[in-house]
């Protein structure tokens, strides 16, 4: 906290630290902000020194670089996007193909992977959506997370389509590998008001914006939907209600952060969060709103 008060951008992770150029020098050409860089690397090393902290120079990167692998992760300053670095999508790429193929793993396999997937996700944004299956299988193989290792080896899990299906998502992803934009500091909010509800069979959303006409969008559930719980329910209504304001006002909602009003807590926290293993009906709901936020190039800010 100490050196970003002094205008240096700094991440840390226990003893894994990232530095970066002074935020005065953020627009300049590229020798100021190389030259300012070089003084964030000399001011930090120095307050380290003094707070009781010992650099292993070896595993150190005291010349500013424009490219830098942090916590596993590629940090491309040119590109402004975090991605997956090459090694890593080497080694994983054939052991998911592998388990792709497998009728069954142990427990321990299952839980490695999706560790080293969810891992990923500050490169991979859609990838939390595509390890529910997964996380759902360890949670009903019926032994806990702390079990002991030769437990886990021994219990067998059945692979099923789902986990397939996610698998060939993340096969997808790391192939691509289009990474993840750095979010800018300030966001800009468009002002509607979105508001969506639902009821046992019926649904309905509103939509406020200066200079326009109040929309509505209403319908009645049928067929699988009918039958689903209350928030499944609500979150196609948030989602019927986001596809209308694609629809009609792309253009206007276009890099901009809709808020939008819920009134189920439940719904709020799995769409933050990227899924539930409880509710996987409102996951592929979820899935949906998401990718409509990519293809639309706009972020949803749910609140109460």
């Amino acid at each position: 906290m100490y050196c970003r008060s002094l205008g240096i951008p700094m991440l840390a992770w226990i003893d894994d630290m990232l530095s970066m150029t002074e935020q005065l020098y953020k627009d300049c050409e590229d020798d100021k902000q190389f030259q300012s860089a070089m003084r964030s690397m000399v001011v930090v090393s120095i307050i380290l020194f003094k707070a009781g902290y010992f650099l292993g120079l070896s595993k150190c990167f005291l010349i500013p670089e424009k490219v830098m692998t942090y916590l596993g992760i590629e940090c491309d300053s040119l590109r402004t996007r975090f991605t997956v670095p090459e090694e890593r999508i080497s080694k994983y790429l054939p052991l998911l193909q592998t388990l792709g193929e497998r009728k069954s793993v142990t427990y321990s396999e299952l839980e490695q992977i999706v560790g080293k997937l969810v891992s990923l996700e500050c490169a991979v944004p859609a990838g939390m959506w595509y390890t529910r299956e997964q996380y759902s299988a360890l949670r009903g193989a019926g032994i806990s997370p702390e079990a002991k290792k030769a437990v886990k080896n021994h219990t067998s899990i059945l692979v099923s389509q789902q986990m397939k299906e996610e698998w060939g998502m993340w096969i997808h992803f790391l192939t691509e590998n289009r990474g993840a934009a750095w979010r800018t500091m300030e966001a800009v909010y468009i002002k509607a008001e979105i508001s969506s509800d639902a009821s046992g069979r019926s649904f309905a959303g509103v939509v406020s914006m200066p200079g326009i006409l109040e929309k509505i969008v209403a319908g009645e559930f049928y067929g699988p939907m009918l039958a689903q719980d209350i928030q499944v329910k609500e979150g196609e209504a948030l989602r019927q209600t986001l596809q209308m304001m694609v629809k009609e006002f792309p253009l206007q909602i276009r890099g901009k952060t809709l808020l939008c009003k819920v009134d189920n807590q439940s719904l709020k926290a799995i769409i933050e969060k990227k899924g539930s293993t409880r509710m996987l009906a409102l996951n592929d709901i979820g899935k949906q709103i998401f990718w409509m936020q990519q293809l639309g190039d706009f972020h949803c800010n749910l609140n109460m």
